[in-house]
């Protein structure tokens, strides 16, 4: 059975830096649901996603997949940028993605 209970403190050091180097780290941020703990980076380069930004997403993570040794990557969706209802903030677009153990 997978668990998907991993969360970026889990990555070894040297596996954290490889992360960074594809990612802007700065913008990881987490979320949590009763099974599954997650993190989302938000994407600031444009508001909707099409297919070639889902493209260039998925590459960076199928290079950092290949290259870590004891967990991999999974994206689990991506979402637009979004205005709330009554317009008092905003959200950029991001994707959500699980630490999966090897």
């Amino acid at each position: 059975m997978v668990k998907h209970n991993y969360t970026l403190s889990n990555l070894s050091k040297e596996d954290l830096e490889k992360f960074k180097s594809l990612f802007n780290y700065d913008e990881v941020r987490s979320s949590m649901s009763p099974s599954i703990d997650r993190h989302y980076i938000r994407v600031y380069g444009f508001r909707y996603w099409d297919q070639d930004s889902i493209s260039e997403y998925e590459s960076k993570v199928q290079k950092l997949n290949s290259e870590l040794e004891n967990h991999y990557m999974k994206i689990n969706e991506y979402d637009d940028y979004e205005v709330e209802y009554d317009g008092d903030r905003s959200y950029p677009a991001s994707f959500s993605f699980s630490i999966i153990s090897k």
